[in-house]
Formats: C-alpha cells, sequence, structure tokens
C-alpha cells in the first residue's frame, strides 16, 4: 500500500514540475503577444 503512496506522490510532484514550466513558457509567450500588439496599435 506504501509504494501506491510513493507512486502518487511522485505523480504529483512531475505535474506540478511540468505546469510550472508551461506557466514560465506561456507568460514568456503572452507578453511577445502583448508587446507585439501594443507596437502595433502604436503605429
Amino acid at each position: 500500500m506504501t509504494e501506491y503512496g510513493l507512486i502518487i506522490a511522485l505523480i504529483a510532484v512531475v505535474l506540478i514540475t511540468t505546469l510550472t514550466g508551461l506557466n514560465k513558457a506561456l507568460d514568456k509567450t503572452f507578453d511577445k503577444v502583448t508587446k507585439q500588439l501594443e507596437s502595433a496599435v502604436k503605429k
């Protein structure tokens, strides 16, 4: 039974790490798009 708990904990850590990385990548992408849109509006 303990093994299942360890597996679930490991899966949770992997998911949290992956989602955190995706969040950072999405932030960079949205920042880039926002800057491009702002520069297009100023023209």
